[in-house]
């Protein structure tokens, strides 16, 4: 049997959408997930996904055209299926049928309105045009699949934040589960209390922080149960956040000099070509030491690595 798709209400505002681009046409096959098009609101343009499998057998907007949330724009069925009697619904519904000229009534003088001192018009003016997910402080329009946005909404990503790898820079899923907070290493700890404070069942106990350390050589790392933070200040950062200094780290050395101060002049520059391959080494020596850490703990795997 045919399924009619409708002009979905993409928010909690949403009258009418446009369709902005089609990405099937009429005798296209469409699968369960497949994007069907892509649908401009007044706060957003998000891709629109298909729960229906089968043929593409009607298209009833065009591109470019706005309708109202629940109209038809489509229809999925078999291929050669008879739709016309879900056509001729749809075109009835459509034409709306002219209302009767009413009498003009007798106007009558409006009594004055007396508004309580206590109303705050402005507050709630900007609850009614609040958006739950848009660009702060940015009259643009985003660009983002349905289902990116409700995965958004959920962590309380802030979109402005997030770079889009989709077709023409659309956020979609991989986008917020691979969004990462764009903290500098010095506040570090705000990252981590934010990871704390949205997942219910991890403590700062369950991390493993990796971090470089001047004090180290190039090319020898070092695993570490807990304690102060050493002078780097990404670990100054989570200890005061979390407060608390019992988690595990990985220290990667490096050093290529007995004078390499101030650290700030030599952390942020790139290793002299000749170091690239012990660069490499190293990342594969750490790699070990964490799939080690991982299966069997912080003591076992300071013995095998330190």
């Amino acid at each position: 049997m045919a399924e009619v798709i409708n002009m979905p209400r993409l928010s909690d505002t949403m009258e009418e959408g446009t369709l902005a681009k089609w990405f099937k046409k009429v005798g296209d096959s469409v699968n369960e997930g497949d994007i069907l098009a892509e649908i401009e609101t007044d706060k957003a343009t998000m891709e629109f996904e298909s729960f229906h499998e089968g043929e593409l057998l009607y298209i009833g907007i065009k591109e470019g055209e706005t309708a109202p949330v629940d109209s038809i724009i489509a229809i999925i069925g078999k291929k050669g299926e008879n739709i016309s009697s879900l056509i001729n619904v749809s075109e009835s519904k459509s034409k709306k049928e002219p209302e009767p000229v009413k009498e003009p009534e007798p106007v009558k003088e409006p009594e004055p309105v007396k508004v309580p001192e206590t109303l705050n018009t402005p507050n709630l003016q900007k609850e009614e045009t609040k958006s739950t997910n848009a660009l702060k402080g940015s009259g643009s329009k985003v660009l983002i699949s349905p289902l990116a946005n409700k995965l958004a909404i959920e962590r309380g990503v802030d979109l402005s934040q997030v770079k889009g790898t989709g077709d023409n820079g659309r956020i979609v899923k991989r986008d917020i589960e691979n969004y990462k907070p764009a903290t500098f290493v010095n506040n570090t700890g705000l990252a981590i209390k934010e990871i704390l404070n949205y997942y219910d069942n991890i403590t700062i106990e369950d991390f493993l922080i990796i971090y470089d350390d001047i004090d180290l050589d190039l090319g020898e790392i070092r695993f570490k149960a807990q304690g102060s933070d050493g002078g780097h200040n990404g670990i100054k950062s989570i200890i005061y956040h979390v407060e608390s200094d019992h988690f595990d780290r990985l220290k990667i050395g490096i050093a290529t000099s007995l004078k390499m101060r101030p650290s700030e002049n030599y952390v942020l520059k790139p290793f002299p070509k000749k170091y690239n391959k012990l660069i490499d080494e190293v990342i594969i020596n750490a790699s070990k030491g964490i799939n080690c850490y991982l299966e069997n703990g912080i003591v076992e795997t300071m013995n095998n690595f330190n």
